[in-house]
């Protein structure tokens, strides 16, 4: 068994978790675009870097489900 392979009920629980944290950096992108236009600069920093938060964290949970689906190579 590999040890760099998280087994299925560990990967399946971050899965859920990284799902839920996208959830969350969601609303906080949406908050921060419809507070964006009215705050100034602040906001405008702060809605870019939820954006790349919600970026990383997306290609996170898909990098994650990926590797789960590949056979292994035993």
């Amino acid at each position: 068994m590999n040890p760099d392979v998280l087994p299925p009920a560990e990967r399946r629980d971050m899965v859920r978790r990284l799902i839920a944290l996208c959830h969350l950096v969601n609303d906080l992108v949406e908050i921060t675009a419809t507070t964006a236009a009215d705050a100034g600069p602040l906001p405008d920093a702060l809605h870019e870097n939820a954006q790349l938060i919600q970026t990383v964290v997306r290609d996170v949970v898909v990098d994650l489900v990926a590797n789960g689906r590949q056979p292994d190579a035993a």
